[in-house]
C-alpha cells in the first residue's frame, strides 16, 4: 500500500499557476493532449478558438498554459464529425502525428492522418 502522496505530490491539488486557455466552440472538446519534448503541450479536439485566437482543432501551448503563435496548424473538416483530431503523438524526429476525423489539413487533402513538420 502506498499513500496517495507518493502518486500525487502537490496532493491532486489544481496548479494555479498554469494559465488554463480559453478554448472556446459550441462543444468546447480537447479529445488529446501531448507534451512535447520541449515542454510545450499539444492540444487537439474539436474548438475554433484558443485565447481568442482562431485555432482550427488543433493548437500547442507553452508551458505555461499560454498560447503558442508561432504553431500555426488548421485541421478542417465538413461537419460535426470531421475536423476533430483525436489522437496526438510526437515522433523522436520532433515531427507530429495526428488522427482523427478530418479531411484536410493547412488546405492540403489528408483523411484521418497527416504528419506535421
Amino acid at each position: 500500500f502506498m499513500e496517495s502522496s507518493n502518486y500525487f505530490p502537490s496532493g491532486g491539488l489544481v496548479d494555479l499557476s498554469f494559465n488554463n486557455p480559453n478554448i472556446i466552440d459550441e462543444e468546447i472538446n480537447v479529445r488529446a493532449i501531448t507534451l512535447q519534448p520541449d515542454g510545450k503541450i499539444l492540444i487537439g479536439g474539436y474548438f475554433n478558438q484558443v485565447n481568442d485566437i482562431f485555432k482550427n482543432n488543433i493548437a500547442r501551448l507553452n508551458p505555461d498554459g499560454g498560447l503558442d503563435n508561432a504553431f500555426n496548424a488548421s485541421v478542417l473538416g465538413g461537419s460535426v464529425l470531421f475536423g476533430t483530431v483525436i489522437s496526438i503523438v510526437v515522433q523522436p524526429d520532433g515531427k507530429i502525428l495526428i488522427g482523427g476525423h478530418f479531411s484536410s489539413v493547412n488546405s492540403v487533402s489528408r483523411v484521418s492522418i497527416a504528419r506535421l513538420n
